[in-house]
């Protein structure tokens, strides 16, 4: 994700538009990254996407974008949400052509340098949340069913043609094609699925309320990935049945207990049935490293993938050389 402050002028709860969206900046990030990611080596390398912090596809279905955190964020809608309908969705108000101008450019300036994805898109559940937030939405699972259930077909809806338009521009790499929000590349399309919003649902309101929308986003793509976070897995049995979804992303949550021996048991069930990517966050290269040592150690090197986000170059140099010292030994 790119600091999307400096958009706006920087400032917090700023709206943001999309002519304020520089391609110019964008690609000069996309090159720094690029450089990056060469110089702290390894295996992963940087994948170009249209990911600066914004939601996309919360701008499309018409909701206000603004500079919070360093990220972006959509407001809530300022209607009755049952009252929205596919004739709210607004594929003209710029956003949706900004989108596809970064993907064309990256696709253009990253030649036989650095490969392009697809961004990050929220998924129907998600974008539930977005528009009618947390508490509303729970709540409308029992008070107003049949409005929600048309509101999540709208949303599978554009999600798809969403996702269909950027790999109008996506080239294939090796008759494959790398996911934009991670530096996975697959012999077929893929995407990048969430569901945060299912941190809320029991494993019987997940099955029944979020899964035949995966289901069905993930219809005619190939590879899919499943985001989820190591303090939310109770709904993992549910994800595991959906044949769309090839990988589990766990990511694992800063909870100030740095030993995931605990969690250990629970990715060595999702290997037995997925390929598994873990996602270190840990921002000191020493924890996250023994972290790493930890999963390579007790986990299978079939279907594993094990990433680290580091806050810095350095910080990355540091972690590397920690796990390849720890691995020669």
């Amino acid at each position: 994700m790119f600091p999307l402050q400096t958009f706006a002028s920087g400032r917090e709860n700023a709206e943001v538009l999309p002519e304020d969206v520089s391609v110019g900046w964008f690609l000069g990030e996309c090159e720094r990254r690029h450089l990056a990611s060469e110089e702290i080596g390894g295996d992963a390398v940087f994948v170009a996407y249209a990911g600066i912090g914004l939601p996309w596809i919360e701008a499309v279905l018409g909701l206000k974008v603004r500079v919070q955190g360093g990220g972006g964020w959509a407001e809530p809608l300022d209607s009755d949400w049952k009252t929205y309908g596919e004739d709210s969705v607004r594929w003209d108000n710029g956003w949706f052509e900004k989108m596809q101008e970064l993907t064309a450019a990256a696709v253009n300036a990253g030649q036989g340098r650095f490969s392009v994805g697809p961004c990050h898109l929220r998924s129907p559940i998600d974008l539930a949340s977005a528009i009618l937030g947390a508490e509303a939405l729970c709540l409308s699972i029992y008070d107003d069913p049949d409005a929600l259930r048309r509101l999540l077909d709208i949303f599978s809806d554009v999600w798809s043609k969403m996702v269909e338009a950027q790999y109008e521009r996506l080239p294939a790499y090796f008759d494959g094609y790398w996911c934009g929000n991670q530096p996975i590349w697959a012999p077929g399309r893929t995407m990048f699925v969430t569901a945060d919003a299912a941190s809320l649902f029991s494993p019987r309101t997940f099955r029944q309320w979020v899964v035949p929308y995966l289901e069905r986003i993930v219809q005619g793509l190939d590879y899919c990935i499943m985001h989820t976070h190591s303090t939310y897995l109770h709904m993992l049995d549910a994800v595991m049945d959906i044949e769309g979804l090839r990988a589990i992303q766990v990511g694992i949550d800063d909870t100030g207990n740095k030993d995931i021996s605990p969690l250990i048991p629970t990715l060595q069930r999702v290997q037995a049935g997925k390929a598994l990517i873990l996602a270190i966050t840990e921002k000191d290269p020493a924890i996250a490293a023994s972290q790493a040592q930890m999963a390579l150690r007790e986990l299978s090197p079939q279907g594993l993938c094990v990433l680290a986000y580091l806050p810095t170059v350095e910080a990355g140099k540091l972690f590397l050389k920690s796990v390849e010292e720890s691995s020669a030994m």
